[in-house]
């Protein structure tokens, strides 16, 4: 008697565990977008596993499309957050210098009142 499996049957292929580790990697990416490395560094994997977990077919497991999709989203929402940074300061200081400038005018006073030779304080990281 031939046993017959009703439903999708698993393709040899295709790896269950990079689609798992594809989603896990996306959600993290997800969740710390607001960082800077760990969101390139997990979404980049989420996207190399999914595509990785495909084993040579044409459509993604729901895994692996999950993985792909946070992983994506994460990277656009970290270069948007980075680009955005850059043109904020831009746009309200002019340059990344004169920021620099108008920081030190606002920590300089602070560091006096606590006593503390802000001079010599960046001496010392130098």
């Amino acid at each position: 008697m031939d046993h017959q499996f009703y439903g999708q049957q698993q393709n040899p292929r295709r790896s269950s565990r990079m689609e798992f580790y594809s989603m896990a990697l996306g959600i993290v990416a997800l969740v710390t977008f607001c960082t800077l490395y760990s969101p390139f560094i997990c979404g980049s994997l989420a996207i190399v596993f999914a595509l990785l977990s495909r084993g040579g077919e044409a459509a993604f497991a729901p895994r692996a499309r999950a993985g792909l999709v946070t992983g994506s989203v994460a990277l656009g929402l970290v270069v948007f957050l980075c680009v955005f940074s850059v043109v904020y300061v831009l746009a309200l200081y002019g340059s990344i210098e004169n920021m620099l400038i108008q920081t030190e005018d606002i920590v300089r006073p602070m560091y006096e009142r606590l006593g503390i030779d802000y001079d010599m304080l960046l001496q010392s990281y130098r």
